[in-house]
């Protein structure tokens, strides 16, 4: 939905639904227990693009996908996820965070 208010070039509620999303998502990560690591994942992994690509948010989306990661280390949609966040934002998400316990 937000995507498409875009290209509608309708930014005023696209910035508003894309907010929306953001709260919605951080609240489910709130309420999710770690024991429940692929759900908290999933909504972590959305916070953190939601965050990065429409918001502007780099740093607290990387802060959202280490959390995904440290959760689930082997998920490789996670670590794609980081690659793509990484190209998009010079880096910033490639450093400082392992991909799994033998990770340099």
């Amino acid at each position: 939905m937000g995507q498409r208010l875009l290209l509608v070039r309708r930014s005023v509620e696209a910035m508003k639904f894309f907010q929306t999303a953001e709260s919605a998502l951080a609240g489910l990560v709130q309420k999710t227990s770690d024991t429940q690591a692929w759900d908290k994942t999933q909504y972590l992994q959305q916070l953190a693009f939601v965050r990065s690509r429409y918001l502007g948010e780099a740093t607290q989306a990387k802060a959202d996908l280490d959390r995904a990661i440290a959760l689930r280390p082997d998920d490789s949609y996670l670590i794609q996820l980081r690659t793509l966040l990484a190209s998009e934002h010079g880096g910033l998400f490639s450093r400082g965070v392992s991909s799994g316990p033998n990770a340099p």
